[in-house]
């Protein structure tokens, strides 16, 4: 028995006049030259293999196959993403100072011990986290520790 590989519903926005990004329903994406996306709209099952499998990992082409788990997962990703859409992000990053002289692993900034003007005031500190979370806020650094409660 051979299954036929069908596109999925799927976004595309011109990046150059041969290069082509495409976004699936579930966010995911994958760029692709001008060749890829008309095979990809007309005929997936001769693109080559390796890209084939990147895309319906990234839910831009499927098998005809039944496939109950890929299609949850999917679903659960399109509701993820109308969730964030609908409800805002639930992560929201401050940083109040380039100033710092731990290394954390997980983050993601650049330092800059000697340099002025790389700090925020408490004032404008306070003033972001209310802005941006309208409840209760809490951060820490060496020097500073304490919780907001928007008002």
């Amino acid at each position: 028995m051979r299954y036929d590989t069908v596109a999925l519903p799927f976004r595309t926005r011109q990046l150059s006049a041969c290069q082509w990004v495409a976004v699936s329903d579930t966010g995911d994406h994958a760029f692709l030259s001008s060749e890829e996306l008309r095979l990809l709209q007309t005929s997936p099952i001769r693109l080559p293999l390796e890209r084939l499998a990147e895309l319906r990992a990234r839910f831009l082409v499927e098998s005809d196959a039944p496939a109950p788990g890929l299609r949850r997962l999917a679903r659960s990703r399109i509701a993820s993403r109308r969730e964030t859409v609908r409800a805002g992000p639930s992560l929201h990053i401050i940083v109040p100072t380039l100033q710092c002289g731990h290394s954390c692993r997980y983050c993601q900034v650049s330092r800059s011990l000697d340099d002025e003007g790389h700090t925020m005031s408490e004032v404008d500190l306070e003033a972001a986290c209310r802005s941006v979370f309208e409840r209760q806020v809490t951060y820490a650094g060496d020097d500073v520790q304490h919780s907001v409660i928007g008002q």
